[in-house]
């Protein structure tokens, strides 16, 4: 398969369609000048409180204490808008690997945590997005702006997340994987699911898909990471964690597009986790017939991390960015991206969960009907789009 994809990308070379596109680039600078202005203006004028769960967290942990606990700092959100609660405290949910580099950042002041946390997102998004426009002459110009200035993208930026770690690891796995470095894209993609969990369909659907040896060193990363945790802060840390899940109230927001949240705002609670393993299942046998094409493979896997957990935000479309641009877009691709670029305010004030759902049922769609190889990137989608 691999001799395959590197046959058409020499022939792409001869017929003089891998030259690459110096207008990406153009656009590459065009994106990032705006997302630095983006960037700068809310660093000028935002406060610290978005990052102070995260910090309380690095220093709860420094200080062995519970780091999954409600702290002064801990970010409180208002979900009245959605039939929540004024003051809900956002405590840190993200798994124990993750401890050592939030205590490590709190080291810093609050205000430089902030300040730091935010140029470090802005690099990740902008050397990830480079990294893709060099490694696909093919990419179009909407692509790279849409990789920078996305709603997503804007949103972590704004909100703090951990995200741009994550898209970066997507995006490291997909250029790797690319290149024949299957032991490196199994090690990102193991990072990747350590840190996001909810992610753990993408090693098991790359193992029904065949690549059982991929999937394996994915597995052996993802046991690493999750042993040490407990030799640095005790066994008890997973408690601790399992027990702030468990008190979790993300559900009714509607930015959370999972199905058992969304039916759950329905009040159709018992509905979400059947449709939930239903999609799962079927994505999974999708896989399995997909095999040697990793592009819809892990495409799949993700937008099944998104949809079938308990928890699964719109931003999450981030990791399988790289996957959504690996080939030329369509109409339908087209009519995706551009409801992500939607700016979540206005997405959400005029259709709830909906323009992001559809959005994401798109992204998904695109994956399940991809069947050709990534050598025919060009053709971007075809199997689908020439149906619509």
């Amino acid at each position: 398969m691999r001799a395959t994809c590197e046959g058409a990308r020499q022939a792409d070379t001869l017929s003089g369609n891998g030259n690459g596109n110096p207008l990406g680039w153009v656009c590459y600078g065009l994106g990032v000048v705006t997302l630095l202005i983006f960037t700068y203006s809310f660093l000028k004028t935002t406060n610290t409180v978005p990052f102070g769960t995260y910090w309380s967290t690095g220093k709860a942990a420094r200080q062995g204490l519970n780091p999954y606990g409600v702290y002064a700092e801990t970010f409180r959100s208002n979900f009245t808008a959605f039939g929540g609660p004024a003051s809900f405290p956002d405590v840190n949910l993200n798994p124990p690997c993750l401890l050592p580099l939030f205590q490590t950042l709190s080291t810093l002041p609050l205000a430089q945590f902030g300040v730091v946390w935010t140029i470090g997102s802005f690099l990740l998004f902008t050397f990830t997005a480079a990294l893709l426009v060099w490694s696909n002459p093919q990419i179009q110009n909407r692509q790279v702006l849409w990789l920078l200035l996305s709603a997503p993208v804007i949103g972590v930026i704004h909100n703090g997340q951990i995200y741009g770690l994550l898209y970066f690891l997507a995006g490291a796995a997909w250029v790797l994987y690319d290149r024949g470095q299957e032991l490196a894209a199994a090690f990102a993609i193991g990072l990747l699911v350590s840190f996001k969990p909810t992610m753990a369909f993408w090693p098991a659907f790359l193992f029904i898909a065949g690549h059982r040896k991929l999937a394996g060193r994915s597995l052996a990363v993802i046991a690493v990471l999750a042993g040490y945790p407990a030799v640095l802060y005790g066994p008890a840390i997973y408690a601790e964690w399992f027990a702030a899940l468990k008190h979790d109230l993300h559900w009714v927001a509607p930015m959370n597009v999972a199905l058992i949240p969304l039916f759950m705002r329905l009040r159709l609670p018992s509905i979400g986790p059947v449709t939930a393993a239903v999609l799962a299942t079927a994505l999974a046998w999708r896989s399995r017939n997909q095999r040697g094409s990793f592009d819809a493979v892990s495409g799949m896997a993700i937008c099944a991390g998104i949809f079938c957990a308990p928890l699964g935000w719109y931003d999450y479309v981030l990791m399988a960015a790289p996957f959504f641009v690996a080939r030329r877009w369509g109409y339908l691709s087209q009519f995706g991206a551009a409801l992500l670029a939607i700016p979540t305010a206005l997405a959400v004030m005029a259709a709830g969960s909906m323009i992001y759902l559809t959005a994401l049922a798109i992204v998904l769609t695109q994956f399940v009907g991809l069947t050709l190889p990534r050598a025919g990137r060009s053709d971007g989608f075809q199997s689908f789009t020439t149906l619509m």
